[in-house]
């Protein structure tokens, strides 16, 4: 189990992978920056919430570097969902269906 320990700025503790510069655009072949997704398991319903998320993390960390966001879902994604989640980020997003995830809240949860 991977366990985080967050200080006050909401950092993991050190070492942390720093990119000095402007090195880490997506599409700079010798970028340093790490190569990722953001990945979201979540509802057509939840997109509000989503939005919200997203809203957030582009707004404190992604707009500068700019990970594509990869977005799955047990059934397939709504025009509506793809479309604003799309308009949400300037990075590139892509959907997945796969019936095989159970999307569901654990009875602690509640």
């Amino acid at each position: 189990m991977l366990t985080w320990s967050f200080i006050a700025s909401g950092e993991p503790p050190e070492p942390l992978r720093r990119v000095q510069g402007d090195n880490y655009a997506p599409n700079n072949a010798e970028s340093a920056r790490v190569n990722a997704t953001i990945l979201s398991l979540v509802r057509n319903e939840e997109l509000d919430d989503m939005l919200r998320s997203m809203a957030d993390l582009e707004r404190t960390w992604n707009h500068k570097f700019n990970y594509p966001w990869t977005f799955f879902n047990n059934v397939p994604f709504t025009e509506d969902f793809k479309k604003k989640t799309s308009a949400a980020t300037n990075a590139k997003t892509s959907y997945r269906k796969d019936p095989s995830i159970y999307l569901s809240y654990h009875e602690s949860t509640y």
